[in-house]
């Protein structure tokens, strides 16, 4: 139960908490900023946020969760509303939202905006009142090819480095362990008197870890774009509500844990951590059955700290953006015509609507081709480049570049614009952004910005622009052609 008023929370506390009213209020047990590693996790992964919805209204209420994916993809996901029941008139009850997403390939961070809305009827359908917050999401798993260890530590007869402030027992020790045969031991204080508590209430009325109490050490990252501590928990001790505090200079996060008390069964616990820079990783536990004096042991184990590539060096990331080396290296060009050549080339103009702008990649059919729908030879053939390192899209600034310049043309008294020709941007977790083409003016060479279109949270695999188009002949020119010049990229 809630032991403060809202107007006795502190600005943090605020932060997580949603006011529904003027006496109805969500609090929030885990920090809205949330981490998960699905490494060994079959999908989809089932995610358990906890929050407790206070009434102190003079009538019973009922609650519901919604939530709109603002940034990422709304499709991988499902369960984002749920209608959660009813509080009885000042009383307070524990809820848990429990959404499944789809694992990705993929480093993702994806943001939604959850609201929690007050109704005064079973029905949900007379509003009391509502309240959002921005709720973000990564979504990782440190055995990816690309995922960088710094650390890894699972306390195999030794303590791998890490010093302790308060605790009284802090020791590896056979048994309860994630990996190998150690895990580390932690626990407080036996005595009820002089001793520091290892757990204090949060706004909820629910035991958290004392910061002034932890385990510490520090780390190197270097320039990476994002970084991740991952703790495994193994054993809760006596405390129901047990969780584990991650905290460092800029952060402080509160996980918590499933764990029956008193049982071995292995928890994973991440949090976001800081990149180009060292400091000093704080982690803290409740010892306790109660939070405080009581004296009881914790188990943690294998804790990792995983980093994953960050921007590429400054510099074009195209090979041959504008063809000015006279033949297509740097790309890959998929499909053939009929007599074996490759469906693009390099070409020094158009054929239709000439411009002398110089060096292009062209794609148009051959006579030889075989005939489409229309009854005219018809090709289909994709030219695409692959940077040499994925481009994380928060990577790309105000003062990054990323555009291409297209052009179509066809004969303007026979006009057959083409059946497809598009732009797709390629993402390393097998999706991508598409950008139609077709609805281009003919004859006109038109630039692009991808800037605009990228996904926030996907790393970019490079571009791949694909076209299907006739050769039908008229008194002008006798093919629809489509070209690519002056891809440029600069992060």
């Amino acid at each position: 139960m809630v032991d403060k008023w809202y107007e006795d929370l502190t600005p943090e506390e605020k932060a997580k908490t949603l006011l529904l009213g003027n006496d109805v209020y969500a609090f929030f047990h885990s920090d809205p900023e949330t981490c998960i590693d699905t490494q060994g996790c079959t999908s989809p992964v089932t995610l358990r946020q906890g929050f407790e919805i206070v009434n102190d209204e003079l009538i019973p209420l009922w609650f519901k969760v919604f939530a709109d994916v603002t940034s990422g993809d709304p499709t991988k996901w499902s369960d984002l509303t749920k209608e959660l029941g009813s509080v009885a008139a000042n009383s307070a009850a524990l809820f848990f939202w429990t959404p499944s997403r789809e694992i990705p390939a993929a480093l993702t961070h994806e943001v939604m905006t959850l609201t929690i809305r007050a109704y005064k009827d079973s029905g949900y359908t007379q509003l009391y009142g509502e309240d959002t917050i921005a709720w973000e999401f990564y979504f990782f798993d440190h055995a990816w090819p690309d995922a960088v260890i710094i650390d890894e530590d699972d306390f195999e007869g030794t303590l791998d480095g890490w010093g302790v402030v308060g605790y009284e027992r802090f020791e590896y020790k056979t048994g309860y362990a994630y990996k190998g045969a150690y895990s580390l031991n932690i626990a407080g204080y036996r005595t009820s008197y002089g001793a520091w508590k290892s757990g204090i209430l949060d706004a909820s009325g629910q035991w958290v870890p004392y910061k002034g109490q932890y385990m510490q050490k520090g780390f190197a990252i270097g320039a990476f774009s994002h970084a991740f501590a991952v703790v495994h928990m193994t054993r809760s001790g006596q405390n129901a509500n047990n969780c584990v505090r991650v905290h460092y200079d800029d952060k402080d996060y509160i996980i918590r844990t499933g764990i029956p008390v008193g049982s071995f069964q292995p928890w994973r616990c991440c949090a976001k951590l800081w990149t180009d820079a060292t400091e000093t990783l704080r982690i803290s536990v409740i010892t306790g059955a109660d939070g405080s004096y009581g004296w009881d042991d914790v188990r943690l184990d294998d804790i990792i700290i995983v980093a994953f590539p960050g921007c590429p060096p400054p510099g074009e990331q195209f090979i041959n953006g504008d063809f000015e080396t006279g033949d297509l290296t740097g790309w890959i060009v998929e499909g053939t015509h009929s007599d074996g050549t490759p469906t693009w080339e390099v070409r020094t103009d158009a054929e239709c609507q000439p411009d002398g702008a110089g060096l292009r990649a062209w794609l148009a059919a051959k006579d030889t081709d075989p005939p489409g729908p229309i009854g005219c030879p018809r090709i289909t053939g994709a030219l695409r480049q692959e940077f040499a390192s994925p481009i994380p899209v928060e990577c790309f600034t105000d003062s990054s570049i990323f555009k291409v310049q297209t052009k179509w043309g066809t004969d303007l008294c026979n006009p057959v614009p083409p059946e497809v020709w598009q732009l797709e941007v390629l993402y390393t977790d097998g999706t991508s952004t598409v950008v139609d083409l077709s609805g281009d003016p003919q004859g006109v060479w038109v630039s692009h910005e991808l800037k605009p279109v990228l996904v926030a949270g996907k790393k970019v695999k490079g571009v791949k622009f694909t076209a299907t188009v006739d050769a039908c002949g008229g008194p002008g020119c006798g093919v629809t052609e489509v070209m690519v010049d002056n891809c440029t990229c600069t992060t």
